[in-house]
């Protein structure tokens, strides 16, 4: 049979001037909050980390296209929004 073309996903990365739809409701909710450790794997271009870094919450993220080189650590809040909305 015939091979699916490759999907360049990371063209789908969008640039944020607010947080996204999930992180604001993961605040709204108390998911996330001050002593509360962050990472967005599947960052994109990293509109999520920067907006919480802005409101001082510990925050770092991951991305093959964007952030290859970032370090992936544990947090107390994984973000796969990204991830999932691809999939």
């Amino acid at each position: 049979g015939r091979m699916p073309a490759t999907i360049p996903r990371h063209r789908t990365a969008l640039s944020r001037a607010r947080l996204s739809r999930p992180v604001r409701r993961a605040l709204d909710d108390g998911l996330i909050s001050p002593g509360v450790s962050v990472f967005d794997y599947g960052c994109g271009r990293g509109g999520d980390v920067e907006g919480l870094a802005r409101e001082g919450l510990s925050c770092d993220g991951w991305d093959p296209a964007f952030r290859p080189g970032a370090e992936r650590a544990p947090a107390d809040v994984v973000n796969l929004g990204f991830v999932l909305n691809v999939i």
